[in-house]
C-alpha cells in the first residue's frame, strides 16, 4: 500500500529493496540448494554473506523510512480543504479505479493470479495519494 502512495520513491528504499532481494532472498535459496546437494561450505558461505549484508540493509531500510516519515508530513503541512475538494474533483476517475483494484481482489475469485495483493494495496495507497496529494500550484 505504502509503494501506491509514491513516498518510498527513494534512493534509500531502492537500495533497500533491491540489497533483500538480492542478498537475503538470492543467499536463501543457495543455501537451500546447496544443502541439498550437499556442498556444506558453500552454505557457510552464503550464511556469513547474509550476516555481511545486515548492517547496510539496515541503515538503507531505516533511513528510508525516515525520508518516507519527512515526506508524509511534509505533505500534511501543506493540505487544506480547497486541496482535498479539488483532488477529489479532478481525480475522480483515477480514484474510481484504483478502489475498484481493491474491491475486486476481494469479491472476485483470484485463484490463479499472481500479482492482484500487490495491485490492491498499490490501488489502495495510490486513491489515498490522489485523494491527499498536495496542490502543485504554490
Amino acid at each position: 500500500m505504502l509503494n501506491g502512495t509514491g513516498y518510498l520513491k527513494t534512493k534509500n528504499f531502492t537500495q533497500c529493496q533491491s540489497k533483500l532481494i538480492t542478498e537475503w532472498g538470492g543467499n536463501f535459496n543457495m543455501i537451500l540448494n546447496y544443502t541439498f546437494t550437499g556442498q556444506f561450505f558453500k552454505v557457510i558461505d552464503s550464511m556469513l554473506d547474509m550476516v555481511y549484508n545486515i548492517d547496510p540493509i539496515t541503515q538503507y531500510c531505516y533511513r528510508s523510512f525516515e525520508e518516507v516519515g519527512v515526506s508524509a508530513y511534509n505533505n500534511a503541512l501543506l493540505l487544506d480543504p480547497s486541496t482535498l475538494i479539488n483532488n477529489v474533483i479532478y481525480q475522480f476517475g483515477n480514484i474510481f479505479d484504483s478502489v475498484r483494484d481493491v474491491v475486486l481482489f476481494f469479491t472476485d475469485n483470484s485463484r490463479g493470479v499472481f500479482n492482484l495483493p500487490y495491485d490492491a494495496g498499490y490501488g489502495l495507497g495510490n486513491a489515498v495519494f490522489l485523494v491527499l496529494r498536495p496542490s502543485t500550484k504554490r
